[in-house]
């Protein structure tokens, strides 16, 4: 005879979910504060090879792209904790705010660029694309479905606003988690 399994809350799935939407916070913050130290050397950096470097890669650069592959394996596996417990994903959300933050920052360096004259247009044509992208795919999916998925999920209006409240809370810790792993990179 086979056990079926209780349908409880399966609280590895909600750890799991929030462990994910902290690595996600805390890669989002790296990749983001990674492209501002590129910007500041001027947006062009490198290492090695037979030319002469003039902006060399700043220190701790190396952890960006295993920044980037964490936005993709974190956004990856809470979308599968996170439908484990029928909970709202927060993959759309990740790219949105990848989008909307390096657009931001790419626009105010082209405005204000820390090396040359200002403006610099392609930086601005740049950042205007992104948060073309990033401010497009927000205002599309909240036309769409709720930016949230707030009335998409189905989970009890109570465990939703737990769900919510520990998800925020944990994006909150992984910024400086971000910023602390980047320092120390």
């Amino acid at each position: 005879m086979v056990q079926e399994k209780p349908a409880g809350p399966r609280i590895g799935s909600w750890i799991g979910a929030a462990v994910c939407a902290l690595g996600i916070s805390a890669c989002l913050t790296i990749v983001v504060l990674g492209g501002v130290r590129i910007m500041d050397e001027g947006g062009f950096v490198a290492s090695g090879g037979p030319y002469e470097i003039a902006h060399p890669v700043p220190p701790g650069l190396w952890i960006l792209p295993l920044a980037f592959f964490g936005l993709f394996a974190f956004s990856i596996a809470h979308a599968i904790f996170a439908s484990r417990v029928k909970a709202p994903r927060l993959m759309y959300a990740t790219w949105c705010a990848l989008w909307t933050a390096v657009g931001a920052q790419t626009l105010w360096y082209g405005l204000y660029p820390p090396h040359g004259p200002a403006p610099a247009w392609g930086w601005i044509i740049m950042g205007g694309v992104f948060l073309l992208v990033g401010l497009g795919s927000i205002a599309a999916y909240f036309a769409t479905r709720g930016f949230f998925e707030w009335n998409h999920s189905e989970m009890s209006a109570r465990r939703l606003v737990v769900y919510w409240a520990v998800t925020v809370t944990v994006v909150l810790v992984g910024v400086p988690l971000g910023i602390a792993a980047l320092a120390a990179a």
